[in-house]
């Protein structure tokens, strides 16, 4: 049983399995990026049938809807697509794939499918939040030294930056909606500004908007070469 489960997973594959160099550029190609997708599918599928028990049946059910999530974006990410389309696009086939596994899988095994996805978004979560946590410390001790803030000031904004950051691993492990995760994120960042500026001079915060202003230009300037 086992030996044939595996062999329909094998089997599944689309994409080859060869090793290729990782150039900045192969990376970008849609083929390959396509291969990549069809890769972590196999993956993913082979996943699957180890923790949900799949059947021969169900295992090249799976195979094929997993196959095909992985086509489609591949498309999506090849598009050229705007960020909110590209985003309402991925939604829509995540959705779609689920739609599918659910009718493939029995109630059980779909129970235990949410459990295990949910379990790695929260793991997924936990790992980003550190990581911002340790930018967003990286970002305010650099911020710091270009204002020229006193030791005072200093104190004072690292505890504002602590519970900023503090406040939006909370919201992205809340599970709200784009729209209401969007308006809280706003929310947040309007009430840290405005409790910068009752820290900073007048000359600090000019600085400091100019600052953004220029990582905002930097972290744009890549996307706007993609596009053209």
């Amino acid at each position: 049983m086992t030996k044939h489960i595996l062999l329909i997973t094998f089997c599944i594959a689309t994409g080859s399995s060869g090793m290729y160099a990782q150039s900045h550029a192969r990376e970008r190609d849609p083929g390959r990026q396509e291969q990549r997708l069809q890769e972590r599918a196999e993956e993913r599928t082979a996943q699957l049938v180890r923790e949900l028990g799949l059947n021969e049946e169900q295992a090249l059910k799976v195979g094929v809807i997993n196959s095909e999530f992985a086509k489609g974006m591949a498309d999506v990410r090849s598009a050229g697509m705007e960020d909110a389309s590209r985003k309402e696009r991925s939604k829509a086939l995540h959705q779609q794939r689920s739609a599918d596994l659910k009718a493939v899988l029995t109630e059980d095994q779909y129970a235990r499918l949410k459990e295990l996805n949910d379990a790695r978004r929260n793991e997924k979560q936990e790992d980003q939040g550190g990581q911002r946590g340790t930018r967003d410390q990286q970002r305010s001790g650099e911020l710091m030294q270009q204002l020229g803030l006193s030791d005072e000031q200093a104190g004072k904004v690292r505890t504002i930056n602590e519970a900023f950051t503090k406040g939006m691993g909370e919201l992205r492990a809340s599970g709200l909606d784009d729209e209401a995760r969007k308006v809280k994120a706003k929310a947040l960042r309007t009430q840290r500004d405005g409790e910068l500026r009752n820290v900073l001079t007048e000359d600090q915060y000019r600085k400091l908007e100019q600052l953004r202003k220029e990582r905002r230009e930097a972290k744009a300037a890549p996307r706007a070469k993609e596009v053209k």
